[in-house]
């Protein structure tokens, strides 16, 4: 089991002085990260987020650690970090978010999130088989409701004829008539 350190930054600027915080250093060195596994994404387009998945793709293997220290790390938009989680879930990959005890309280140092991944997992599991079964939906399924015959049909059913005898009258289909028959007539 391996640790993991990934920020994204913004720039190179915010690179350079996100290398030297006292925070990122105690992070290292309390969860024992080597510098080697300090990742830190500077890209220009904060679009794609290409070393995170290959973080998670190539160099993580099942059950390592990443810790992050923003959210906004693992995508730009709740999309991403979606895709980003379930990437990590499927790796069983667990993902640590360490934020600053002053956003909660001034008493402590900071705490560390862990997400709850087997319920993740799990929800992966569900949306892939969800995947699975669904289908394009272009029309809604079933007949339209409201048939040019239903009042004829209705009609002829008062009036005491029988199912074969109502189709031949409105020289429709026997399966119209049947379809309607009794479709909420009383009778």
């Amino acid at each position: 089991m391996t640790h993991f350190l990934y920020h994204q930054c913004k720039d190179s600027r915010e690179a350079e002085e996100f290398r030297d915080k006292a925070e990122v250093t105690e992070i290292r060195r309390t969860l024992l990260i080597s510098s080697g596994k300090t990742i830190i994404d500077s890209q220009l387009s904060p679009d794609t987020s290409d070393v995170l998945k290959q973080l998670i793709n190539r160099d993580m293997s099942k059950g390592d650690d990443l810790v992050i220290l923003d959210l906004n790390s693992l995508g730009r938009n709740s999309g991403m970090i979606q895709e980003n989680i379930i990437r990590c879930a499927k790796k069983s990959i667990c993902i640590h978010y360490y934020f600053p005890q002053k956003k909660l309280t001034p008493t402590a140092d900071g705490y560390i999130f862990t997400l709850p991944l087997p319920k993740i997992q799990n929800e992966c599991r569900r949306m892939n088989l969800a995947a699975l079964k669904t289908r394009n939906i272009t029309n809604p399924l079933g007949r339209k409701e409201g048939s040019k015959y239903r009042i004829k049909i209705e009609a002829a059913k008062r009036s005491g004829l029988t199912q074969s005898q109502t189709a031949k009258k409105l020289e429709i289909s026997l399966s119209t008539v049947k379809r309607h028959w009794s479709n909420g007539i009383i009778g």
